[in-house]
């Protein structure tokens, strides 16, 4: 039967009737070894035990109340006493949901992972595995941290193969899968992937189907492991679900058990309880909601009289006691699903004071409204909540804050939204009514909501509806509409652009676009929405959003192209789409980084801005960017704002050199924003920053320090939000900064950082920090590794247990690759930290990480491979050249090493080494003949060593580089064509592990971009040679079937690749010889 959560009061007597009162005290005592005597206590207590006896729920709250545990053997003490209940106990769900949230935290932590992942075994065992790897996955990936989703996915491959797949939710699992393919972090991917595989066992190609039809990132990685393990079949399971769990049925769906009669509990609402309720005395209060949630339970479905109840729980929501109200949210997501469909009867009482909540400073009191919230709207359609005749009756200043909220809302569930409800319609004049509302937030937050309203009904359907309003206020809100439609447009576009400039296998969706992300949007809103989603109906596909591959969303109503050229038509916008809105001033951003420097003008630098920084820049921008621009620039509404995101994502791509030009400016005015209480704006900018690194990068440029003082400082400050929807993209757009500013500089900003008071700035600055160790190593340590650790060693000590786990995950991995040294770095620590550093150490054998020839050593692993590489190439036109060619050499050497190498990599190890040997030929080839042999040595590694696919692959983009960029010299070309010649006479070695697909695609690349014309009119006739004895070399390794290789080119027919592949006299013998046949 089902398992009502205990009270304090009840957990406390049940503890307390089993336990020494010692005991009891010393969980809670500062002494750790008090605190692992205690639980040494509890387990002897329950092995003791009959099953039937023991009070699972009680203890398992006992043990997890309090602080969070900070110290290693406590940690793993704790897991083994929760492991021992689930083994032991009747172990019901509700003990299970107490404790997962700790366990899945032990999850990433370094020391603890193994142990955790035992625990969630057992917790699966007790209460099948379906519903732990849901409950499990939900948690983890509500975090912002990397090592927790990897490990979260290792156990739940562990896991399949132990239980089985029975009762498993693949498409759930799928579109988690979906979240952990798009992060940045390798470890996650790869473990994502494994996991998919191991379904592939149990589903087969069924699965594929699942994979296209959600359109997961890195496809063709996904396909070699699926095709790896084709043919194999899962093991016998060595563990099994149980039957039935103790509070299995409790926690079904109701839906499911609608035929049960519904009871009458107007009876037991007695004005007693009621009274109770209306106390002052909070202890009463929560007396009274412990009864209700008792009688809610006992009665499973209920009837809507319930008396005086609702107003009696509308008081407790106002209380100014978070707990109380939190406790009330909890019993109104009780009575929703015990009264189902009917619980509309009570939205003028309870349903709109619980919108209200969302203004709550206290995250926990908005995340348990904002379940709550969720629990009623699945009972009823929008339109009831937008119901306004259910609250005109209510008049007073409270009104317009509850419309603000319930708009707000609204603009939070629409996006996660397949297709349109079938009332949305309906919804439209409460949302044009709350536009001309008198009160200026209520206009805000329906502005807000405007781009959702369109995605899913089309531009058209909302202008027709404007007909049923007066002259003036159809044509105010007409403008509101053809603005924000403009931008929803722009943004859609230049998404989608980006898209089709990028291969499958991307990132991008980690930068989901803000017209798929909500202001303030929280994991629960996300999961509750996506869980009630309607399947579309055909007339709703044609107007619903399309899902793309990146995760972002265009408009698919067929009537908006024709709508936005006519917009296009009347400019009414004020600026043209067609006219520049950058002015490029020759010096003008090395001038205005001169006057900074002396002083001229205001520096950079502000806690926050004031007018004078406002005014300063709007000066600066005045001379660099239109007129009419400037003023969407610098208005005071964001809607502005807004628009000036959108009309400069539009230019991003076609005014290049404009945009690089102002980049400082641009990014000062981004700083501002940073500063906007407007969460949309907020994210928009971040949505933009991404887009404008993306072309950065493309364009290979390096940030200056004036631009990353600039507004580096007040990125990072953004990483204490609660808003997880803003920490990932903020997490993300630093990724991609060490792209194009000195990873170095960038540590040095994140120290600077996690000086904050804000204790989730201070985990954010380490999370990243820690990225950067372990992708750069210690180099990257700012000022120096020794007093970079120290400063890091001091948060080891913290209380907050998320700054003390990162900053301990740093230790570890210095301790990887400095071993024992890590301690003559960081000097002397409280012998405390000492001793758990030491236990670290033993347990990460000594590694040196590949940062020069001298400390080379082969046994490292090659995770990090291309931020070392990259890091050496830095270095071989500086001082520390020979070194430096030395330690690549050292690299080659090894294949497992050499193998993991990209082909962007690659590109940039064959680029710097051939500009060296063209500089060193070209000045005193005497002199430096030493060093020209290095670089023969290293090359000739780096051609026979790589893997060939790739070394083949960058040969040919370099080429095409070389050979359409004006002024290249004619040695480069030249270096590269006999690297090319070179690594065709290892084909026949090679040619059953390449992909020729990949190559034969880069090949047509080249010939699209240097048409046979052009290329035999070009001076130097080695490229073309080198080309086409690779192809002609393919053809005489795999005769016909090199034509079954054209797969990955869009018009083979119409390829010069394929028509030179026809003319080869191996490929026409084989066609004859097919033909005769």
């Amino acid at each position: 039967m089902f398992e009502p959560e205990l009270s304090a009061e009840e957990f406390r007597e049940k503890a307390a009737a089993l336990l020494p009162e010692t005991c009891i005290q010393h969980l809670e005592s500062n002494n750790w070894k008090e605190r692992i005597s205690s639980m040494d206590t509890i387990q002897k207590t329950v092995r003791e035990m009959k099953k039937s006896e023991i009070p699972c729920q009680a203890l398992m709250r006992l043990l997890l109340q309090g602080h969070e545990e900070t110290k290693l053997q406590v940690m793993q003490k704790k897991l083994h006493t929760i492991t021992l209940l689930a083994q032991k106990a009747n172990f019901s769900r509700t003990s299970a949901q107490i404790a997962l949230e700790s366990v899945v935290e032990m999850v990433g932590d370094v020391l603890c992972s193994s142990n955790a992942q035992g625990t969630l075994t057992a917790i699966a065992e007790a209460c099948s595995l379906p519903w732990t790897a849901k409950t499990a996955m939900s948690l983890a990936f509500s975090q912002n941290n990397s090592r927790i989703h990897s490990k979260i996915l290792d156990w739940l491959s562990k896991a399949i193969l132990e239980f089985g797949f029975e009762g498993m939710q693949a498409k759930a699992l799928v579109e988690t899968l979906k979240i952990a393919l798009a992060v940045v972090h390798s470890g996650v991917q790869r473990s994502a992937i494994t996991l998919l595989g191991v379904i592939y066992l149990y589903m087969g190609e069924s699965l594929r189907t699942l994979i296209e039809s959600e359109e997961l990132p890195l496809l063709p990685q996904i396909d070699a492991e699926l095709k790896k393990l084709h043919g194999q079949v899962p093991p016998i399971p060595s563990r099994a679900n149980p039957k039935l769990c103790p509070d299995v049925r409790g926690q079904e769906d109701p839906g499911n058990h609608r035929r049960t009669k519904s009871i009458d509990i107007s009876d037991r609402i007695t004005p007693e309880l009621v009274s109770k309720l209306l106390k002052k005395n909070w202890t009463i209060q929560r007396e009274g909601l412990e009864e209700v949630a008792g009688i809610l339970q006992d009665a499973r479905f209920i009837q809507p009289n319930i008396g005086e109840l609702p107003r009696a729980l509308r008081a407790c929501l106002c209380d100014p006691n978070p707990t109380l109200v939190q406790m009330t949210l909890r019993v109104l997501q009780q009575l929703s699903t015990a009264m189902g469909s009917n619980v509309k009867q009570h939205m003028k009482d309870l349903g709109f004071p619980l919108i209200a909540l969302f203004r709550e400073s206290k995250s926990s009191v908005r995340a348990a409204a904002l379940a709550a919230v969720n629990a009623w709207a699945a009972q009823m359609n929008i339109l009831e909540w937008l119901d306004g005749q259910d609250i005109s009756e209510d008049p007073g200043e409270e009104l317009p804050l509850q419309k603000q909220e319930l708009v707000q809302w609204l603009a939070e569930q629409l996006p996660m939204l397949k297709s349109a409800p079938s009332d949305l319609l309906w919804c439209v004049p409460h949302i044009y009514s709350s536009l001309q509302d008198s009160n200026r937030d209520v206009q805000r937050a329906s502005q807000a909501a405007l781009p959702f309203f369109i995605m899913h009904l089309g531009f058209k359907k909302m202008a027709e509806a404007t007909s049923g309003l007066k002259a003036a206020a159809k044509a105010h809100v007409l403008a509101i509409l053809e603005n924000v439609n403009d931008s929803l447009s722009a943004k859609s576009t230049a998404s989608a652009k980006s898209l089709s400039r990028r291969p499958r296998v991307t990132t991008t969706t980690t930068f989901s676009s803000v017209l798929i992300t909500p202001p303030a949007a929280t994991t629960l809103s996300s999961h509750a929405s996506a869980k009630n989603a309607a399947p579309k109906t055909s007339r709703e596909e044609n107007q619903g959003p399309k899902e793309l591959e990146s995760g972002e969303t265009v408009l698919k109503d067929t009537g908006l192209a024709k709508e936005k050229a006519e917009m296009n038509s009347t400019k009414k916008d004020g600026v043209s789409k067609l006219a520049p809105i950058f002015i490029v001033v020759p010096k003008g951003k090395e001038q205005r980084m001169r006057d900074e420097k002396n002083s001229k003008v205001l520096q950079w630098n502000f806690t926050a801005p004031s007018n004078r920084y406002v005014k300063q820049l709007k000066a600066q921008m005045s001379g660099c960017v239109s007129s009419s621009f400037q003023v969407e620039l610098f208005h005071s509404s964001f809607p502005h704002h807004i628009k000036a995101l959108a009309i400069m994502t539009r230019h991003l791509e076609i005014e290049k050199e404009g945009v690089i030009s102002c980049l400082d400016l641009i990014l000062k005015w981004l700083t501002l924003r940073f500063f906007d209480t407007n969460t949309w704006v907020l994210i928009k900018s971040l949505d933009y920053l991404n887009l404008l690194l993306t072309l950065l990068i493309q364009e290979k440029y390096q940030l200056m320090n004036n631009e990353a003082i600039s507004f580096l400082p007040y990125l990072i400050l953004k990483m204490g939000e609660p808003r997880q929807t803003v920490l990932r993209l903020v997490h993300a757009i630093l990724k991609r900064m060490c792209l194009i500013y000195p990873p170095k500089k960038v540590f040095g900003f994140l120290v600077e950082g996690i000086k904050s008071s804000n204790t989730k700035q201070q985990e954010g600055c380490l999370v990243e920090m820690g990225y950067l160790l372990e992708t750069y190593g210690l180099d990257v340590c700012e000022p120096s590794p020794s007093k970079a650790l120290k400063r890091i060693a001091a948060f080891l000590g913290d209380q907050h247990s998320a700054v003390h786990r990162a900053a301990l995950n740093i230790m570890v991995t210095a301790c990887r690759t400095h071993g024992e040294a890590l301690f003559k770095m960081i000097g002397d620590l409280p012998e405390e930290q000492m001793r758990m550093l030491g236990q670290t150490a033993k347990q990460e054998p000594y590694r040196s990480r590949v940062s020069s020839a001298k400390h080379f050593n082969t046994d490292d692993t090659c995770h990090n491979i291309t931020s070392t590489i990259n890091s050496l190439i830095c270095r071989i036109s500086s001082d520390d050249t020979d070194t430096s060619i030395q330690a690549c050499t050292c690299v080659f050497r090894e294949n497992k090493l050499a193998q993991e190498a990209s082909v962007e990599v690659l590109k940039d190890v064959i680029s710097s080494l051939s500009t060296l040997m063209v500089d060193f030929l070209d000045g005193h080839p005497e002199k430096d003949q030493k060093l020209i042999q290095s670089i023969n040595v290293l090359m000739k590694r780096v051609l026979e060593k790589s893997d060939q696919t790739r070394i083949i692959c960058a040969l040919l983009k370099l080429l095409q580089d070389s050979l359409t960029a004006e002024g290249t010299p004619g040695e480069f070309s030249d270096l590269l064509a006999k690297c090319l010649l070179k690594t065709t006479q290892l084909l026949p070695a090679t040619i059953n592990t390449i992909n020729l697909d990949e190559i034969l695609l880069d090949a047509d690349m080249l010939m699209k971009a240097l048409p046979n014309e052009t290329l035999r009119q070009h001076t130097n006739k080695l490229p073309l040679w080198a080309l086409k004895t690779l192809l002609h070399h393919l053809c005489k390794l795999k005769g016909v079937k090199i034509l079954d290789h054209l797969t990955l080119i869009g018009d083979s027919a119409g390829s010069e690749v394929e028509a030179y592949l026809q003319k080869t006299s191996y490929v026409k013998q084989g066609l004859a010889n097919i033909q005769t046949e």
